[in-house]
């Protein structure tokens, strides 16, 4: 069909009405969770910003009315926006739709924040400073790889089916997480605990300093990895796959 010049999304019996969300300059934003059932969701920082944005899709069928109940809240400097799809969105037979969450922040505001989704993917853009980053979703890939982050706290990124690719990232303690996808990473990660993790996928990193940095536990089944176990260290490195190879480097070695 594509070949052919036809764009399948004309035949979905579902609509999308781009809402907005944007903070104001008596109500600031400390924290931010982000919530879909259904829909891509792309953070991206900006040096020229100065307060939150959020572009969000209300899903709708086919004579207007809401197929997705969305839920904004605003509590003491924390935003939540979060999506439950209806029956007639859940059920629609013609759904070739991407819906899309797109999150604009401040590159230096050190939000806490959370993106989650059930099926699609998560990405985030630029440099940027935060005080954590959490990054979930059952169907997709979630990538880092166009951004330099600093998170002053946790930075975790788990997927059910899908990659996860990181940037160069600094953060307190990193978390990197799917059940059948890879982990690839395409800058340096600086971290006191690194845990990478896949059940069937292989698993690449490219840390900071030497291997003599960090304790390192490695459990590898069905594959080959490219170091050993060792003691010592005053951080820790924790990589696992059941089925894949696993490949560390280093970037003082």
């Amino acid at each position: 069909l594509a070949a052919a010049g036809w764009d399948i999304k004309t035949f979905s019996n579902i609509k999308i009405e781009e809402k907005r969300f944007e903070e104001s300059a008596d109500e600031k934003i400390e924290s931010l969770e982000i919530d879909f059932e259904n829909a891509k969701i792309e953070l991206s920082f900006r040096a020229d910003c100065e307060f939150v944005a959020v572009d969000y899709p209300q899903i709708q069928n086919g004579k207007g009315k809401n197929a997705s109940e969305i839920t904004l809240s605003q509590t003491d400097g924390h935003l939540t926006i979060s999506e439950k799809i209806t029956w007639q969105g859940r059920f629609a037979l013609w759904n070739f739709s991407e819906p899309k969450v797109t999150v604009t922040l401040p590159a230096d505001g050190g939000y806490a924040v959370v993106l989650s989704t059930d099926n699609g993917n998560i990405t985030v853009n630029g440099t940027g400073r935060l005080a954590s980053l959490k990054m979930e979703t059952d169907n997709g890939n979630i990538s880092t790889t166009d951004a330099e982050l600093v998170c002053e706290g946790d930075m975790q990124a788990e997927t059910d089916n899908g990659n996860v690719r990181l940037g160069t990232l600094t953060a307190q303690t990193v978390t990197a997480a799917t059940d059948v996808g890879n982990i690839e990473t395409e800058g340096i990660l600086t971290s006191a605990r690194i845990d990478l993790s896949s059940e069937v996928g292989n698993v690449e990193a490219h840390l900071a300093g030497k291997r003599e940095d960090y304790a390192i536990e490695i459990e590898c089944g069905l594959g080959k990895a490219n170091l050993d176990p060792r003691t010592g260290g005053e951080k820790l490195l924790r990589a696992e796959t059941s089925i894949g190879n696993i490949e560390i480097t280093f970037s003082e070695e």
